[in-house]
């Protein structure tokens, strides 16, 4: 199953509520969307946009551990397209374009909106920039277009704190 028909899976299933490979119990986050981004998203958002992955990908991951509801998947999604970024860095096209598919997998979930971050942007430009790399192959991926890497945004100043 190529990485494009995954997603659409799981957008149709999530879309309709029903349960897929990746939302097994048809969860889209729900009332936990609704909730203001926390502190500690909040500095995993600023670490991720000012190209921090590591340090995103540790935040994130304390909570996406702590969490053991299906709302997780949300953290989860953000943490691997930073993670998918850092193998960019450190030259893992595999790495990054297995991540940044399964981060994406994760994302759709949330779409449009989750605790104030524009999910639904974040998962185009995740996309766009995957797409960009399997153009260019494992031989020619280290010249990706670096105004590609994805931001996470939040569109209506959820916090004081600028990510």
């Amino acid at each position: 199953m190529t990485a494009e028909t995954h997603l659409q899976m799981v957008r149709s299933a999530s879309a309709r509520g029903k349960k897929s490979p990746a939302n097994p119990r048809g969860s889209r986050g729900g009332g936990d969307c609704k909730q203001p981004p926390s502190a500690q998203l909040l500095l995993g958002i600023r670490e991720f946009n000012c190209g921090a992955y590591f340090a995103c990908h540790e935040t994130l991951e304390k909570l996406w551990v702590g969490d053991k509801r299906p709302f997780r998947r949300f953290y989860q999604g953000i943490l691997q397209v930073a993670a998918a970024l850092l193998h960019l860095e450190r030259g893992n096209y595999r790495g990054a374009v297995r991540l940044l598919t399964k981060g994406a997998g994760h994302l759709a979930l949330f779409t449009p909106r989750c605790r104030r971050v524009d999910v639904a942007g974040l998962l185009r430009e995740t996309e766009s920039l995957r797409k960009e790399l399997e153009s260019l192959g494992p031989e020619r991926f280290r010249e990706w277009d670096r105004n590609l890497a994805p931001r996470v945004r939040l569109p209506d100043n959820a916090s004081r704190q600028n990510p």
